[in-house]
């Protein structure tokens, strides 16, 4: 586990000075003998003598300030800290933000223990589960008639109610488990979401690298009079936009951090190293039927719909003559009237 901690206030506790950098688009530290030079979104700190030192994760801006690991203040400043200084560093520069290793795995549970969407799901299931056991009960307790009168009409309702309370428990269950399983893409997708946005951030840093040395070529060529003075200062603009864009994608990267933590729980300062790779499976081509079927049949509301057939269907098997109750032609209706439910939810898109 590693701790990040406030460039600024860490370099003031240790008598540096902190300013921007326009030349080297960077944050720059400076003591008495050297000039270290930060970049957000990068591992990589130079000097103004051109020693490089790679941090365990990059600097990140967050709430306006920069952040840097804890152990690059021994990586990149050469000091040594004692766990007494560890501690004392710590409480100096304000609440440090915790930087956890994770594997996907682990951010699933994580992600499972956070949702309600689950955890309203898991209560449905009690419900049912509560309300199926009553239904048992008031089955076991109907009356048995002659098979055409009031009695049989009631144990009949009690059978039906029983049998809904059961359909309503599996659905419940499915419901859950295709919940788990949106919430393990989800997961996936906004993990996907923060590697993207990285990589854009790395090759904006890339691109204003590039537009800086245009800047002082163009510059250079000005002075010379190879270019005019509206080129010199086209190259300028191009630099601001990249600058800006590169501001825009910190916070865009930001952004998809906090929903990344959101899901799983932790404060939104928290930055995550997912040590599994993402992996996604395409579909081959010549199966793709085969799975929109799989997907249409395993869908909760197709199989509540197949559930409801059945359901229909024991009002027909069933039937109590003498009772007072549906007619056995409208029964009949109810059942093709489900059939043709299942067919149109089948075709919807």
């Amino acid at each position: 586990m590693s701790v990040d901690v406030s460039l600024r206030e860490v370099a003031e506790a240790l008598n540096m000075t902190v300013e921007w950098d326009s030349e080297q688009s960077a944050i720059s530290v400076t003591n008495e003998d050297e000039t270290y030079y930060f970049k957000v979104g990068s591992n990589l700190v130079t000097t103004k003598y051109k020693k490089t030192v790679n941090m365990t994760s990059p600097a990140y801006i967050n709430n306006g300030a920069t952040y840097i690991p804890l152990n690059a203040v021994v990586d990149v400043f050469g000091l040594e800290l004692a766990k007494s200084d560890v501690a004392y560093e710590i409480s100096s520069v304000g609440q440090a933000n915790i930087g956890v290793g994770k594997t996907i795995d682990e951010l699933y549970i994580l992600a499972l223990e956070n949702s309600e969407s689950l955890k309203t799901a898991e209560k449905n299931v009690e419900r049912y589960e509560i309300t199926q056991e009553e239904a048992q009960d008031d089955l076991s307790s109907s009356p048995s008639g002659t098979g055409n009168g009031t009695q049989d009409a009631t144990r009949l309702a009690a059978f039906q109610n029983y049998y809904s309370q059961g359909i309503g428990l599996e659905m419940a269950e499915i419901t859950v488990e295709s919940t788990k399983e949106q919430i393990y893409h989800d997961l996936l997708s906004v993990i996907e979401s923060v590697h993207t946005e990285t990589e854009r951030l790395a090759l904006l840093e890339e691109s204003l690298e590039v537009a800086k040395v245009t800047v002082e070529q163009n510059k250079l060529k000005n002075e010379l009079g190879l270019i005019s003075d509206l080129e010199y200062e086209t190259a300028k603009i191009e630099y601001q936009d990249t600058q800006n864009n590169l501001d825009m994608q910190v916070l865009t990267l930001d952004s998809k951090w906090i929903d990344l933590n959101e899901m799983v729980g932790y404060e939104s300062t928290t930055r995550v190293n997912v040590s599994n790779d993402l992996r996604f499976e395409e579909y081959v081509e010549d199966d793709l039927e085969a799975h929109i079927r799989w997907a249409i049949n395993k869908s909760p509301s197709i199989l509540n719909l197949e559930k409801q057939i059945d359901l229909a269907k024991t009002g027909v098997r069933f039937y109590v003559f003498n009772a007072g109750g549906t007619p056995y032609d409208a029964e009949e209706i109810d059942v093709t009237l489900a059939r043709i439910n299942l067919e149109q939810a089948k075709k919807s898109p």
